[in-house]
């Protein structure tokens, strides 16, 4: 999956596309598109359970946009998406598989 936006407006919307669905036509990838708050709010807190540091973060939701891919990016490699099977695997950069200190 690719991130994504597109702005009506003021307000700018935030999602993940299927990458096969971007090269090859929405027909191609049975999930199409996830809004980038539903993904990145599953993905965190899979990542925050994963090192017993869901406490020592401010909850996703305040923080803006800016902060959370930051977040996002300290802890994250990869993130893999099977749209056919609903999988769904992270893979957490070394310094983050294991308790954060």
């Amino acid at each position: 999956m690719a991130y994504t936006y597109t702005s009506r407006g003021p307000h700018r919307y935030r999602y993940y596309v299927c990458s096969r669905a971007q090269q090859q036509g929405r027909n191609s990838c049975p999930c199409k598109s996830i809004p980038a708050t539903q993904i990145e709010e599953f993905v965190m807190q899979q990542v925050l359970n994963q090192n017993g540091s869901a406490t020592t973060h401010p909850p996703w939701q305040s923080l803006n946009t800016t902060e959370q891919a930051e977040l996002l990016n300290q802890r994250i490699q990869r993130i893999n998406y099977d749209g056919h099977h609903g999988d769904l695997t992270i893979e957490l950069l070394p310094d983050h598989q294991e308790n954060e200190s």
